[in-house]
């Protein structure tokens, strides 16, 4: 029995070096890209702003109303993780298809540093940041703990 052939990639044929100017879907992948991107930018400064708050409610609360304020911090903070690797992970499942645009064009889409090491990037700062903010709540929780033993 013979298979049929795959149906095109509408996709695929629409994405050409010779139309990429006018490209409708192009500027879309791009546009989208760059959404995502800010998308995880904006996720984290919403968490500092949540994790000042419950912090600074802590320490004025003390006892075990402050210990489940910065347990809800962790809670939210492992939440807003989450959602940021989402937000990566939907950012790049089209970056395959830029780069097969770009390359050939000699545009990169990440521009490695001049000053920073190429591992120090917004993915990297931002991961960091994440788990500071998970050791800072735990440290708040154990001087919580201790403090009110006292």
């Amino acid at each position: 029995m013979a298979s049929t052939p795959a149906p095109e990639n509408p996709v695929a044929r629409s994405l050409k070096l010779d139309d990429i100017k006018g490209n409708e879907i192009y500027r879309g992948l791009i546009v989208y890209y760059l959404h995502q991107d800010k998308l995880s930018w904006n996720r984290l400064q919403s968490l500092a702003v949540v994790q000042a708050a419950l912090i600074a409610g802590a320490l004025s609360a003390r006892g075990g109303l402050g210990i489940i304020a910065l347990a809800a911090g962790v809670f939210v903070a492992i939440i807003a993780w989450s959602l940021i690797e989402r937000d990566w992970e939907i950012r790049d499942q089209h970056l395959h298809l830029l780069d097969a645009v770009h390359q050939p064009l000699g545009i990169r889409m990440v521009q490695p540093s001049r000053i920073l090491p190429n591992w120090w990037r917004g993915t990297v700062i931002i991961r960091a940041l994440l788990v500071l903010i998970i050791i800072v709540n735990f440290s708040l929780i154990g001087y919580l703990s201790c403090a009110g033993n006292q």
